[in-house]
C-alpha cells in the first residue's frame, strides 16, 4: 500500500529512504534543541508564559483525543491532581516543549518550572500544603500502589501497545495531516517507535513472552482490584493521589482510543475486573465529569 502510493506523491522508494532518515534524525533533535541552546550559548532560562497569573499551574502537555485529556498518561495524573484539589490549571498542548529534563509533561508555577509527574504532584502538595492522604496508613499503602502503577503497569500497557503502533499513529494524526499521507506516517511513525518502546520495556521489564506480559499485566490488574475490595477509591471512600495515577494509566488505556483494542482491553472488559473498570468509570465521572476529552480535538 506504502509503494503504491509513492508515485502519487512523485516520490520513489529512495525519496521514501531519505525522506525517513530525515524524520529519525529531526525526531531525536529537534526535541533537544532548547536545551543544547542553553547548554552550548549560556542562554538564560525562558519562561513559557512571561505573565503569568500567581498559583496558576501552567500544565505543558502532549495533546489529547476526543475521549481523552492528553494522550500522556502522566499529564493526566498532574490534570488529575490538580482537578481534586480544586488547583487552577490551564492546559498548554504542544508536540515540542519540553522541560529541562528534555521531556513532557512539566508545569510553571509562579515563575518556577517544575518537571516531571510525581515531583510536580510533590511541588504541588508542598505550596498548597495539601493532604494527599487522610492518614498514615493510607498514605503507606497509596505510595506502594502509585509507585507500581507509575512504574511497573505502566510499562506493561506500553507492552500492549507495541502491536498496535501504527493504529496508535493513525488515530493520533488523523485530522492533523492530509489523509494521503496518513499511511506514510504510520509506517515510519510506528518503525521508529516500536524500536524505542521495546528498547525501554526490556531496560525496564526485562524480556519476555507475549503470554509472560500479558500474565503481568493481569496480575497488576487484579491485585490493583483487590486493593479496593469494595472501596469507591483505592484507599478510602474518597479519592487520593494514588487514584489520579490510576486514573492517568489505567483510565488513558481504557478511554483514551477506543477503536485500538489491546491485551489491557481484554483484560479490563472480562468479568473477572469488572469491579476494576466501573471504578475506572468512577473515578473519572468524579474528576472530570463529562469533560475527560482534549477540547482541541473536537474543535
Amino acid at each position: 500500500m506504502l509503494l503504491l502510493l509513492l508515485p502519487l506523491l512523485g516520490l520513489d522508494i529512495h525519496d521514501l529512504i531519505y525522506y525517513v532518515g530525515v524524520f529519525t534524525i529531526a525526531a531525536k533533535i529537534l526535541p533537544l534543541l532548547p536545551s543544547l541552546k542553553k547548554k552550548l550559548l549560556g542562554a538564560p532560562e525562558e519562561l513559557n508564559v512571561k505573565n503569568y497569573e500567581k498559583d496558576v499551574v501552567y500544565l505543558f502537555q502532549l495533546p489529547g483525543s476526543p475521549t481523552a485529556p492528553s494522550m500522556c498518561a502522566y499529564a493526566v495524573k498532574v490534570d488529575s491532581f490538580c482537578r481534586l484539589h480544586k488547583i487552577k490549571c490551564e492546559k498548554r498542548n504542544s508536540m515540542m516543549a519540553r522541560g529541562k529534563n528534555g521531556l513532557t509533561p512539566f508545569i510553571e508555577l509562579n515563575g518556577v518550572e517544575i518537571y516531571d509527574s510525581q515531583l510536580i504532584i510533590e511541588h504541588l502538595t508542598a505550596h498548597f500544603k495539601l493532604q494527599a492522604y487522610p492518614d498514615d496508613k493510607s498514605a503507606a499503602i497509596g505510595h506502594a500502589v502509585d509507585r507500581m502503577i507509575d512504574k511497573h503497569t505502566a510499562m506493561l500497557n506500553m507492552q500492549a501497545k507495541a502491536g498496535k503502533l501504527k493504529d496508535v499513529v493513525t488515530v493520533s494524526a488523523s485530522g492533523k495531516v492530509p489523509a494521503i499521507l496518513l499511511p506514510i506516517l504510520a509506517f515510519v511513525g510506528s518503525r521508529f517507535m516500536k524500536s524505542k518502546l521495546e528498547s525501554k520495556i526490556k531496560a525496564s521489564i526485562g524480556p519476555y513472552t507475549e503470554a509472560e506480559y500479558r500474565a503481568m499485566l493481569r496480575k497488576d490488574l487484579v491485585q490493583i482490584q483487590t486493593i479496593l475490595d469494595g472501596k469507591q477509591f483505592l484507599v478510602s471512600e474518597k479519592p487520593s493521589a494514588v487514584d489520579c495515577t490510576a486514573l492517568a494509566h489505567l483510565g488513558v488505556a481504557l478511554f483514551g482510543m477506543p477503536s485500538v483494542r489491546t491485551t489491557f482491553d481484554e483484560l479490563i472488559d472480562s468479568e473477572e475486573l469488572a469491579a476494576l473498570k466501573e471504578y475506572l468509570q468512577r473515578l473519572k465521572d468524579t474528576l472530570f465529569g463529562d469533560q475527560f476529552f482534549d477540547p482541541e480535538s473536537r474543535a
